[in-house]
């Protein structure tokens, strides 16, 4: 596959999202708003999870991501409702504005050593998150 588009399979009755080889362009929102994937696992090739990748996906639990993967864009698990917990792969460096933002039922957030950039509204509106330690690489 080359080219996924954007919203490509938005709001799709789709039940387990995994992807084992990386299109060579994946643009914003392919998983919007699907409901019911618990689980996503993305390509080891991935670099970059563009903007509004799993936004509003309210079922998705768990995420497993790349070692690979430098960049979670804005609004990328926006809206995820039953995500808890979530572990940054070592290899990310930056995470833009409102990546997990209405993220209500996310408690744990694990940082890895070397990420430097967060944006604004990361964590707006994620009531379940009482308590956050920032790493000392911010």
């Amino acid at each position: 596959m080359e080219h996924i588009g954007y919203n490509a399979l938005m709001k799709t009755g789709i039940k387990t999202i995994t992807t084992t080889h990386m299109p060579k362009e994946m643009e914003w929102g392919v998983f919007y708003g699907c409901e019911q994937p618990t689980e996503a696992i993305m390509p080891e090739t991935m670099q970059e999870l563009p903007s509004m990748t799993f936004a509003e996906c309210k079922s998705l639990k768990k995420v497993h991501l790349p070692q690979t993967l430098t960049k979670i864009c804005n609004t990328a698990f926006n809206g995820c409702t039953a995500l808890e917990s979530f572990t940054l792969p070592d290899s990310l460096k930056a995470l833009e504005g409102n990546a997990f933002s209405n993220c209500t039922s996310l408690k744990e957030f694990h940082w890895n050593k070397i990420i430097d950039t967060l944006d604004g509204y990361l964590f707006s509106g994620c009531t379940s998150l009482t308590e956050i330690e920032l790493p000392p690489s911010i």
